[in-house]
């Protein structure tokens, strides 16, 4: 993925980042997330969630996929945009070393990569998170979120909220810290 510093609204150009919600953020669908950025630009921003699995399978979700390869494939809460819409994604491990991530697989596509790489991981999601234009550049300078790279040892390794957690740890020690404390500061 090209991670070359661009710049949109005075803001880093965050496509191919993982934002993390800020742990003062209540309520809501974004509260204690992890936001893969697939694209930012002047007509605003496009991403999915990680870490909203919704303990069902793409067949529970849709039963047309119930006798196909991609029947077991875990659904995760994309966000709240287009929520009746599934989209796949995949990563694996590269020649390199590295992994490559694909966004928006179409069913045939994520079928394909399936039977051509086992070991790669699928997901499906439904809906994804979008931002009109400027709205998540404002967003980013209220601290509303706090960028990471896309670390692939924790993506592989964490699920739900201790996946956003990780993250913390690893990249924002500091917002790490808040997020231990009560959702309540009066019962501390």
């Amino acid at each position: 993925m090209d991670t070359t510093t661009k710049t949109v609204q005075g803001v880093t150009c965050l496509a191919g980042k993982v934002l993390l919600s800020h742990p003062a953020m209540r309520g809501g669908i974004f509260r204690r997330t992890a936001v893969f950025i697939l694209s930012q630009g002047s007509n605003g921003a496009m991403g999915i969630i990680l870490n909203r699995p919704t303990g069902r399978l793409v067949s529970e979700a849709a039963p047309a996929f119930a006798y196909t390869p991609l029947a077991t494939i875990p659904l995760y809460v994309g966000g709240p945009v287009q929520p009746e819409s599934l989209m796949f994604a995949a990563w694996y491990g590269g020649g390199d070393g590295g992994y490559q991530i694909k966004c928006g697989l179409s069913r045939e596509e994520a079928a394909d990569l399936l039977s051509s790489m086992p070991d790669a991981r699928l997901r499906c999601f439904h809906g994804h998170a979008g931002w009109a234009p400027g709205q998540l550049e404002k967003e980013c300078h209220a601290s509303n979120w706090a960028p990471a790279p896309l670390d692939f040892s924790i993506l592989n390794s964490k699920e739900g909220v201790q996946l956003w957690q990780k993250f913390l740890k690893e990249y924002h020690p500091f917002l790490h810290l808040l997020a231990q404390g009560p959702d309540d500061p009066s019962k501390n």
